[in-house]
């Protein structure tokens, strides 16, 4: 749960022709960033909650990028990922079924 002295970190990814099995290896090593799942949410979506110490929105994006990175050149594979750190954001989580 975020409180208001939080950043909100939300990453994306997809892999590039690659096996069903590295995206649960890759879940494995979001979580010890502290990046994990929410089951309302796309299974490639992860989020993450870190206090905010100054003004260093830019350093810890720069910090997770670099990790995310490494977990995917470790893995050796190729992708496409979309980071974003913010504070003090709104947002809705819904689920649409037709009838």
């Amino acid at each position: 749960m975020s409180t208001k002295k939080d950043y909100v970190v939300v990453l994306t990814f997809d892999l590039h022709q690659s096996e069903t099995k590295l995206y649960s290896q890759i879940k494995t090593q979001l979580k010890k960033l502290n990046l994990g799942k929410d089951k309302r949410l796309p299974n490639n979506i992860f989020i993450g909650y870190f206090p905010i110490e100054g003004n260093e929105a830019s350093q810890l994006k720069d910090k997770l990028s670099y990790k995310v990175k490494e977990i995917f050149k470790q893995k050796q594979v190729d992708a496409t990922y979309l980071l974003v750190v913010g504070k003090d954001w709104d947002g809705i989580v819904k689920e649409v079924e037709s009838e």
